[in-house]
């Protein structure tokens, strides 16, 4: 089984937040059971609350955590993504 992990249940345990042991308890059961594991953005957004690389990843270690490499991502591998993406082209912000 793999778990993905929440970077606002990390945040509440690495900040000893209200809830932070109840949080970890649940992390260690579920460790327990399988993999966790932290998708691109939930590491991304985590990353900048550390010293350093090495740092944040002893720490996903010593939580017995992984980030998820799962390669380019589905909708980047559709087509009609492709085309787009080629050209460069963004999304227009809306207008107020």
């Amino acid at each position: 089984m793999r778990l993905a992990l929440d970077t606002s249940v990390l945040l509440t345990v690495f900040n000893q937040e209200p809830g932070a042991e109840d949080w970890m308890e649940t992390l260690i059961q579920a460790r327990r059971q399988g993999q966790l594991v932290l998708c691109e953005v939930v590491y991304a957004e985590l990353a900048p609350a550390f010293g350093s690389h090495t740092e944040f990843e002893k720490v996903l270690d010593d939580l017995g955590a992984s980030r998820s490499h799962r390669g380019r991502s589905r909708l980047a591998r559709r087509p009609d993504f492709q085309a787009v993406s080629q050209r460069g082209w963004t999304a227009a912000a809306p207008n107020p």
